[in-house]
């Protein structure tokens, strides 16, 4: 009895350690270098609730590339996956209620001229 459960344990713990599949070339480029404020200008258009309100954008500093060391699966990204990060990204918009928020810094992620995370 003391065998067959320890055997379970044994099968439990090496499941819930497995890592998935390795990462690839694909998986672990980011992509060409983006025009970060672009990239970045053209997300809050799609995403802001009203973006004609976008103002006194400005970036602090410019892009760098850097490796993950953690995963991160609410992005969908993995530890050792390369992101460009844009940090220090400060802009006004409307609020639901219409009136401004205030500027506040932001920190975007880029992989593929893509924006896949913000902070």
């Amino acid at each position: 009895m003391k065998k067959i459960i320890w055997i379970i344990f044994l099968t439990v713990f090496l499941v819930g350690c497995a890592t998935g599949k390795p990462l690839t070339w694909e998986d672990i480029y980011a992509g060409p270098f983006p025009d970060c404020e672009s990239i970045i200008k053209k997300h809050l258009q799609e995403s802001l609730f009203d973006p004609d309100s976008l103002r006194d954008f400005s970036m602090d500093s410019p892009c760098q590339g850097t490796t993950l060391t953690s995963g991160y699966p609410k992005f969908n990204l993995r530890k050792g996956q390369e992101v460009y990060e844009c940090k220090y990204v400060w802009y006004n918009a409307k609020n639901r209620m219409g009136g401004y928020v205030g500027k506040k810094p932001h920190i975007y992620w880029i992989r593929y001229n893509e924006v896949v995370a913000v902070w």
